[in-house]
């Protein structure tokens, strides 16, 4: 333990892009709000695909972004918790194990916004 007049030495950890890193309880700086995107995923009849999962991706540059992958629950359900005031893009997936067709339903460009955001992704076919 560190005498009452040290201050104790925390380490720093750095990364690269698409680098990820488990930090345990994580404390964000004020300037730094997150949002809550909610939403569900149907396939064309209004019923909820078995297989489907969705990603969220920034923009530009694509790639996981903050949020990455979820599969939809059991209602089509899927939720992610994004910075605020950035731009993305959800995909909605279905087939995506090796030797299938994989389907995706894309959302349009969104800027994240603080308060509930929800999206409807419904594959065609």
């Amino acid at each position: 333990m560190a005498d009452a007049g040290q201050r104790a030495t925390r380490p720093r950890i750095g990364l690269s892009a698409e680098q990820r890193v488990w930090a345990g309880e994580l404390h964000l700086p004020k300037a730094v709000e997150l949002t809550r995107v909610t939403g569900s995923v149907s396939d064309a009849d209004g019923r909820v695909p078995r297989d489907a999962r969705v990603r969220v991706l920034a923009d530009p540059g694509g790639g996981n972004a903050d949020g990455g992958v979820t599969p939809v629950d059991a209602a089509g359900g899927f939720t992610f918790t994004l910075i605020a005031g950035r731009t993305y893009r959800l995909i909605a997936e279905r087939n995506f194990e090796p030797g299938t067709a994989r389907v995706q339903v894309l959302s349009d460009l969104f800027k994240a916004v603080a308060g509930p955001m929800s999206f409807a992704l419904r594959f065609e076919k």
